[in-house]
């Protein structure tokens, strides 16, 4: 039950500025498990286990698409409510930069306005030269909403390349 309560909370908006121990604190509380053996599950099971089966079920023509954009010089940012660096990389996509929710100055889940301004500011990117890619209507298309930034949905930016 603890990675069922630490999604279920951390997509829950009154929650959504905790880091992820806070989470995994909120989580023992639910489920009477302390807060080291609940934040262990959630980096075994969540970051750590899935690894193996990311190169077997990534999709290859996004992954084909972004590396060659990024060998080209395009700038390729990840922004993820999870650290995705590990994933990434077992998939075999390569990014210049990061971002992750409630990491790094980042202090909100997403849809976050001052998420969103951070990363602009940061990276330096203007919102119309960049194309915003994700899986959740809700969280990603709002995200890039907020500033005016071109949204696909994965499955049909799929079937754009």
């Amino acid at each position: 039950y603890a990675i069922y309560y630490f999604r279920k909370i951390k997509d829950q908006s009154e929650f959504n500025h905790f880091d992820i121990e806070d989470l995994c604190l909120q989580v023992s509380r639910k489920v009477g498990l302390s807060k080291e053996r609940v934040l262990c599950s959630v980096k075994k099971w969540m970051f750590e286990v899935p690894l193996d089966l990311l190169k077997e079920h990534c999709y290859l023509d996004v992954r084909h698409f972004i590396n060659h954009q990024q060998n080209a010089g395009k700038t390729i940012v990840i922004y993820s409510d999870y650290p995705a660096t590990e994933k990434l990389k077992a998939m075999g996509i390569h990014f210049n930069r990061e971002f992750v929710s409630c990491f790094g100055g980042i202090t909100q889940s997403k849809p976050s306005l001052d998420a969103m301004r951070k990363i602009l500011e940061e990276t330096g990117l203007s919102p119309n030269s960049i194309v915003y890619v994700g899986d959740r209507n809700d969280k990603d298309k709002v995200s890039a909403e907020m500033v005016n930034i071109k949204y696909y949905d994965i499955r049909h930016f799929r079937k754009l390349l």
